[in-house]
């Protein structure tokens, strides 16, 4: 899974180390989908996965792929 290694520093300076999982862009709301037929919701899921596997480039989505299996 794409992540990066970051470091929150609290207001006492206290350093906790921690993961940021980035977000997906042009994430499609319920209430989008809602209101297409089965056809559209199945066009839009498809455009969406080839727009993510862009973002996260090849090698990433088929890692996060993967992990899903496990």
């Amino acid at each position: 899974m794409a992540y990066e290694d970051i470091t929150l520093t609290t207001s006492d300076n206290l350093a906790i180390k921690a993961y940021m999982i980035p977000a997906r862009r042009n994430v499609k709301s319920r209430e989008e989908m809602m209101g297409l037929s089965a056809s559209q919701r199945e066009e839009v899921g498809k455009e969406a996965l080839g727009e993510w596997v862009k973002e996260m480039g090849e090698d990433d989505a088929f890692e996060v792929s993967l992990s899903f299996l496990r």
